[in-house]
């Protein structure tokens, strides 16, 4: 969802939650189609999405520095957080980018006082991290984009007297 709100941030993008779509094509299958989920690729295809979007989490660590000088003893904990997205040709699956992005907050704890990692403050590391990767992706998605658009389209009509037809084309 913090991707979906920055890429929303700009009315540049009409994002679809595959989640969602796959969900409601299951459930429109008959019953006789068990165990048949179409994939995220076969759901950007019907919806003629252009990209796909992927992201994850690489990794959320946590490093620490004693100090002990003149008799005060310092903790300091930094936290690292590291995310990764890609960016997929929703007609043939080929990576059109990737990117990673990496947040660091440092915190400074000592006898009188020790601060926890909450939720919100990871929260707060992740859209830093999605924030610095993102311009990247979709600079490479725009420039893909145009290429795309700038390919010449060709309609091809065929008729024949045999129905169904088989047409092959190289």
């Amino acid at each position: 969802l913090m991707l979906a709100k920055q890429l929303l941030t700009t009315n540049q993008y009409v994002l679809i939650d595959r989640r969602d779509f796959i969900a409601q094509s299951t459930r429109l299958a008959s019953p006789d189609a068990k165990d048949i989920r179409p994939t995220y690729f076969q759901a950007a295809r019907a919806l003629r999405a252009d990209v796909i979007l992927r992201g994850s989490l690489q990794s959320l660590s946590t490093g620490k520095q004693e100090v002990r000088q003149g008799g005060q003893e310092v903790d300091l904990s930094d936290v690292s957080l590291r995310i990764a997205l890609e960016a997929l040709n929703a007609f043939d699956g080929t990576v059109i980018a990737v990117s990673d992005g990496v947040a660091k907050n440092s915190f400074r704890q000592t006898q009188a006082v020790k601060t926890v990692l909450g939720e919100e403050d990871t929260l707060q590391l992740m859209e830093k991290a999605i924030a610095s990767a993102l311009p990247a992706v979709q600079a490479a998605v725009v420039s893909q984009l145009t290429k795309d658009k700038s390919q010449p389209v060709i309609a091809l009509s065929v008729k024949t007297s045999s129905d169904p037809a088989l047409v092959e084309i190289d």
